[in-house]
């Protein structure tokens, strides 16, 4: 008899609440804004690449047809940015709130950051 398979979270679920705790502990820290305008505009690249690379790989599951949700699949994508990572939506993601934690300019915005990416590394991630 198979044991129970633990139930898992859907990543994007970890890159929303990411992408609402952000702004709103820059805004109840406002002290803590360590990057100011027009320096801040450097993180808009990583947030629109990182945004690109998670929507990217996803298309390429869907064309594939691979995207069942945390089943073993019979094909492996090894075309893309899967060539060079396994998991390229979870980078996508972590970078494009990297890049939001740079756009905003406050250090108390990575603890946020940190916390979603190292929930969604613990569940998420087999």
């Amino acid at each position: 008899m198979e044991s129970p398979r633990k139930p898992r979270s859907v990543p994007p679920v970890y890159f929303l609440s990411g992408l609402i705790l952000i702004p709103l502990t820059t805004y109840l820290t406002p002290c803590l804004s360590v990057v100011p305008f027009p320096f801040n505009r450097a993180g808009m690249p990583l947030l629109l690449r990182g945004a690109y690379l998670s929507n990217h790989a996803y298309g390429l599951f869907l064309r594939h047809e691979t995207a069942h949700d945390f089943e073993v699949t019979p094909l492996l994508v090894q075309e893309g940015p899967f060539r060079y990572t396994r998991n390229p939506m979870y980078l996508g993601m972590v970078s494009a709130l990297l890049g939001l934690v740079v756009c905003l300019g406050n250090q108390a915005a990575m603890g946020p950051t940190l916390v979603v990416f190292g929930g969604m590394h613990a569940v998420c991630v087999p």
